[in-house]
């Protein structure tokens, strides 16, 4: 019998990296300026500014990447634990 993994039982996976702050600066915008173009409210999109986010909204994420003219994969990053 072969064995499977599963990925549930693997504890040290990587993790995903949410990175506004260097393309907010490139922009030279402030998170309250950004929280009234996007109309995402400025606490949350503080926790997104300093990666202490846990659930990501793809409807936040589309608007961010439209306010700063950035792709998605600019901002969230994956990164394995292998590195």
């Amino acid at each position: 019998m072969v064995e499977e993994k599963v990925l549930h039982s693997i504890t040290n996976y990587g993790k995903i990296v949410i990175n506004i702050k260097d393309i907010m600066k490139e922009n030279d915008i402030s998170i309250y300026a950004l929280s009234k173009k996007t109309g995402i409210k400025y606490d949350l999109l503080k926790k997104y500014y300093h990666n202490e986010i846990y659930r990501i909204d793809l409807a936040n994420v589309a608007k961010i990447c439209y306010a700063l003219k950035c792709d998605s994969k600019d901002i969230i990053k994956y990164i394995s634990s292998e590195n």
